[in-house]
Formats: structure tokens, sequence, C-alpha cells
């Protein structure tokens, strides 16, 4: 996992073809555990990147994903991204590695389908 700090490293980030937002409060328990959950998905998916932007030390970058991508911001939050867009999102206690890896076996079928016809 990368911890962005600036306004380059996000865009970095979202010109990735597959990427993982994941907006974390150091302050918040549920964000702990949200945290938690991305970090076994990472490890599970070494192909995957991920992207950690800090909502407290980073506010201007949390914000402005919620603006560029019209989510609301919410902490925490995951946001996964392919080709630049947001193909999913989700916040609280709906971040668990379960639900993330469920939607990249989704993706991927969905991807493979396309590559068929």
């Amino acid at each position: 996992m990368q911890h962005i700090q600036s306004p380059e490293e996000l865009e970095d980030a979202i010109q990735a073809p597959i990427a993982l937002l994941y907006k974390h409060s150091e302050t918040c328990p549920i964000s702990a555990m949200a945290l938690r959950e991305v970090a076994h998905l990472a490890e599970a998916y070494p192909e995957l990147p991920v992207y950690v932007v800090d909502v407290h030390a980073q506010r201007g970058l949390a914000r402005g994903i919620a603006a560029r991508f019209d989510i609301r911001h919410e902490s925490p939050q995951a946001i996964l991204l392919r080709d630049g867009a947001p193909v999913w999102h989700a916040s609280h206690f709906r971040v668990t590695a379960r639900a993330l890896e469920a939607q990249l076996g989704e993706r991927a079928e969905r991807a493979a389908m396309s590559d068929e016809r």
C-alpha cells in the first residue's frame, strides 16, 4: 500500500489501469478496522495497486477525490478505479476484503467477456 501525499501522486494512481483508493482516518476505530480489511486484500492481490489517503493530513486531496468523482466524501472509504473512473465505492462497515474481492472478481469476469467478443 502506498500513501498518497501530493496531487501528482494522486494523478499517478488515477492513471493506473486499475487501482484502489482508500481514504483513512487515523482517529477512527471503524477506519482502523477497514484498513485491516484493505491490507488483507492487498496481500491477496499484490498486483492491485492500493493507495491510501489520510483524510486529516491530506484533507485537500481527500475532498478533491470526492469532488472529482462526484462521490460523497466519507471515511473510511474505498473507491475502485478502472481506467481512471470509479466503478465501485463503499464506506464504513461495507469496506471489507470480501466485498472488494467480489468486485475484483466481477470486474475480471466482465473484462474477459468483453475480450471474447
